[in-house]
């Protein structure tokens, strides 16, 4: 009864209702959602998950791991490299390291350049392999962490199904133009991103990653029907470059939370990235914002400049 009457209470103030998850079910690989959208139309979808993926499975980063593969790696290396070398691998405070004696400083010196190059070499290899990137966090300080914008262009092609069923659903409540004009455009995007918005929000893994994985892929959230900020945000970019392969997006990370710049036209008061970056989107919830509004935390780093824009290229 109280929900009955907040709702009516909105519609008689003129103010959009939050979009909201009515039902989600699954058969096998069919999954099944009903959503109410702000204006309180509700829409249904019927999608099937796409059974080929160019990211079977992600880990969560952690440096220890990396490191024993690193240095097992560059035992293997160093063998092939100077077989008439000796090698060691071994760990001290934690810290895995190689030890070698040799009697000719130059060939000592010669080692040393090597053993660092393919160091490095192989660092980059194991980020690579699991998606991560070495950046700096939107304090500035030196991180390891996901490749978002790499993730997005990997798996938009995967997504192109959801995305044009999604556009068909929002087209059979609302007509729009061929292409899609600038309003449509807008309320395309308002209504996808009430879709992922709907999506219940729960926050992932833990200290260290020590209740899970802190990253679920777009579909991990579909299939599982949950997903933390930069899950949504990675699943929302996703579902917009396949259905949009020119669209600017860029990805925003503030201090423990992830959100989207969209390169549309601003309407009224809409927030957007500094430097005409493209109109906001607070995808993640579970604050519920339509296009262009943003919760008071999220403002308060942006405007204080504890941010970071990551851009998708087309």
């Amino acid at each position: 009864m109280l929900r009955t009457c907040a709702v009516l209470l909105l519609t008689l103030l003129g103010l959009p209702l939050p979009a909201k998850q009515l039902a989600f079910y699954s058969q096998g690989d069919v999954l099944h959602y009903q959503w109410q959208t702000p204006d309180g139309q509700v829409l249904r979808l019927q999608s099937k998950l796409n059974p080929q993926t160019q990211v079977p499975a992600l880990i969560d980063w952690r440096p220890a791991m990396a490191d024993a593969y690193v240095y097992r790696a560059l035992m293997h290396d160093a063998a092939v490299q100077y077989p008439d070398q000796r090698f060691e691998l071994h760990q001290q405070n934690g810290r895995w390291q190689m030890s070698y004696r040799v009697a000719d400083a130059d060939l000592g010196a010669e080692i040393s350049q090597w053993l660092g190059q393919q160091r490095s070499q192989r660092w980059g290899e194991y980020l690579a392999q699991h998606y991560f990137v070495q950046d700096q966090d939107p304090f500035g300080r030196s991180v390891v962490r996901y490749d978002y914008a790499r993730l997005v262009q990997t798996l938009a092609p995967e997504l192109a199904t959801l995305a044009t069923q999604l556009q068909a659903v929002t087209e059979q409540a609302k007509p729009q133009q061929t292409p899609p004009n600038a309003e449509d455009l807008r309320r395309l995007i308002g209504w996808m991103l009430d879709f992922v918005q709907s999506i219940p929000y729960r926050a992932l893994g833990g200290e260290g990653g020590s209740r899970g994985l802190s990253f679920l892929l777009p579909r991990q959230v579909l299939a599982q029907n949950v997903g933390d900020c930069d899950s949504k945000m990675v699943l929302m970019a996703a579902l917009l470059r396949s259905r949009f392969p020119k669209l600017p997006l860029k990805l925003v990370l503030v201090p423990n939370h992830a959100l989207l710049a969209v390169g549309m036209a601003a309407q009224g008061e809409d927030k957007q990235l500094p430097a005409n970056g493209g109109v906001l989107l607070e995808v993640a919830g579970p604050g519920l914002f339509p296009p262009g509004r943003l919760a008071k935390t999220t403002q308060m780093y942006l405007d204080s400049g504890h941010f970071q824009a990551i851009e998708v290229a087309p």
